[in-house]
C-alpha cells in the first residue's frame, strides 16, 4: 500500500495527436482563478488546466473545493494505429508535502510512544493519540484522492475516446 496516494495509467486512443488537442481544446479551460472557483458560472467544461502538442497538465472542475482532486499529468507518444497516452494521477504538491510532514511528525512520535509503552506499561488512552494521527492523516489522503479518481478517469478516457491498456 502507497503511503501517500497516486496511479498511473497507460491508455491508448485511435486518435492522432492533433484530433486530441482538438478534444483537449473543446473540454479543458484554463484555471480558474479565486474568485471564478466560486461563482455559480459554469463553462461546461470537464477539465481545467493547461496542455500543448505532447503534454497536458489538467485537473477535473468541480464547484466544491477538495484539496485531494487528483492531477493529471500526461504526454502523447504517436504509434501506426493511433496514440498512447500516459497519464499520472497525484495529488497537488502542497497537499503532498502537507501530508508527508504530517505521516513524518506522527510516525516519530509513534515510535517513541511506542517505546514508552513497552517500558512503562499504558498511561492513558491520551498514549495511544499519535497512533490514531497517523492512521488519520494516511487514510485522510487515500479517502479524499480516491472519492474523485475513478470518475475523473472515466471522464478523462471518455474525453480522450481512449481505453487502459493493462
Amino acid at each position: 500500500m502507497k503511503i501517500i496516494p497516486s496511479e498511473k495509467l497507460k491508455l491508448v486512443s485511435a486518435l492522432s495527436i492533433s484530433e486530441l488537442e482538438m478534444q483537449l481544446k473543446e473540454n479543458i479551460q484554463t484555471k480558474r482563478g479565486l474568485k471564478e472557483k466560486y461563482s455559480t458560472t459554469n463553462k461546461n467544461k470537464i477539465f481545467e488546466g493547461t496542455f500543448s502538442s505532447e503534454k497536458f497538465y489538467i485537473q477535473k472542475v468541480i464547484q466544491t473545493k477538495n484539496s485531494f482532486l487528483p492531477q493529471i499529468n500526461g504526454t502523447f507518444k504517436s504509434t501506426s494505429n493511433g496514440t498512447n497516452i500516459n497519464v499520472e494521477l497525484k495529488l497537488h504538491s502542497a497537499v503532498m508535502v502537507f501530508l508527508i510532514l504530517l505521516i513524518s511528525i506522527s510516525s516519530i512520535v509513534s515510535f517513541f510512544m511506542f517505546f514508552n509503552i513497552l517500558l512503562n506499561g499504558m498511561d492513558n488512552i491520551v498514549s495511544l493519540v499519535p497512533f490514531a494521527i497517523l492512521f488519520f492523516s494516511i487514510a485522510m489522503g487515500h479517502l479524499g484522492f480516491n472519492l474523485d479518481k475513478k470518475q475523473t478517469i472515466s471522464d478523462l478516457k471518455k474525453m480522450l475516446k481512449a481505453k487502459s491498456i493493462e
